[in-house]
């Protein structure tokens, strides 16, 4: 099915895959590096104070569409362990990145993992939540979700 999706064979899919597993490997690779590496890399271009940096990692996020796989990939890593550990090894990434700028506003205990879980959890879900958004409301929606992000 993916083969004909792509309008290739299977023979040319499994030139580059040994197998299935080797697909979804590739898959999961490429998924942690384009959604979390990728993301903390641009972020380092990214100066100015803490809060100023949480909007530019938003803007990040949405500019690369970073988290559009992010659905999909937790749903498959529910179900295989490999595919488990490599999101958990990226949600730890997400979170020390995160929780770093929280704690940078100057959140602490229950307060900083809260707003962090927070942040993860809606910005790798918000292309879903608000799917029929344009480009202008989104960037409305998302001045408000920083200001409440670093409101104390």
């Amino acid at each position: 099915q993916l083969a004909a999706r792509l309008s290739s064979t299977t023979g040319s899919l499994y030139w580059h895959f040994e197998d299935r597993d080797g697909l979804i490997r590739a898959l999961m690779d490429y998924w942690e590096k384009e959604s979390t590496d990728k993301v903390a890399t641009l972020l380092q271009e990214v100066e100015g104070a803490p809060e100023e940096r949480l909007l530019g990692l938003m803007k990040l996020i949405q500019a690369n569409a970073a988290t559009s796989g992010d659905v999909a990939i937790r749903s498959y890593a529910a179900h295989d362990a490999e595919a488990a550990a490599i999101v958990a090894r990226s949600d730890a990434r997400r979170a020390e990145v995160v929780g770093g700028m929280f704690r940078d506003i100057g959140f602490r205990g229950a307060e900083l993992r809260m707003r962090t879980q927070l942040f993860l959890c809606y910005e790798s879900c918000e292309r879903f939540v608000a799917s029929d958004a344009t480009d202008a409301q989104r960037a409305r929606l998302m001045r408000k979700r920083w200001e409440f992000y670093c409101r104390p």
